[in-house]
């Protein structure tokens, strides 16, 4: 904001580069487009819109997520 503006965008957090490897050994869906962690250390302000971090672990843990396999392509 330093320099008046504001950005606003949506990401999953397989698009986060240090949690690019661990979504990918969960979901075993490779993910190319990633930003850089600095991104996210100097944003002023980040909403989690979605679900709470603990219930998307909860998620994963209980298989919850698509999988390569369940992918549809168009």
């Amino acid at each position: 904001m330093a320099s008046g503006i504001n950005v606003y965008t949506t990401l999953n957090i397989q698009h986060v580069e240090s949690f690019n490897d661990v979504v990918a050994q969960i979901t075993e869906v490779n993910v190319r487009e990633t930003i850089p962690d600095r991104i996210l250390e100097i944003a002023s302000q980040i909403q989690l819109v979605d679900i709470p971090p603990e219930e998307l672990i909860q998620r994963l843990k209980e298989g919850k997520f698509m999988s390569r396999a369940k992918r549809v392509r168009l």
